[in-house]
């Protein structure tokens, strides 16, 4: 649809779906959080080295998906706008996290 949509010059504010989804299956109650983000051009992040965030101590990216490509999370990856983020935090860093990539992606 997408496509059809920019042929005809019909603007849609749809976001691309992640192109994969992750999830963590636990045998007991986890007290964290898998998130997934898409880097917009006006995120803090974009632009960013991994290793430059300002990231809290028991967070951390697990991965980039650019285009179809899988990105391990490594301290010189820059993060580009269009980028698939997952990363896995404790509920009480959330507010800081949504402030650096803002909105998290539905699944």
């Amino acid at each position: 649809m997408p496509w059809v949509a920019k042929r005809l010059g019909v603007g849609t504010d749809a976001k691309p779906a992640p192109p994969a989804l992750l999830e963590i299956q636990a045998s007991r109650p986890l007290r964290s959080e898998l998130l997934s983000f898409l880097i917009e051009p006006a995120s803090a992040v974009a632009g960013s080295r991994i290793a430059d965030l300002p990231f809290p101590e028991d967070a951390s990216i697990l991965l980039v998906i650019r285009g179809d490509d899988p990105i391990a999370a490594r301290g010189a990856t820059v993060l580009q706008a269009g980028d698939h983020v997952y990363l896995f935090c404790k509920p009480e860093d959330r507010p800081l996290l949504d402030l650096l990539f803002g909105q998290e992606e539905e699944r």
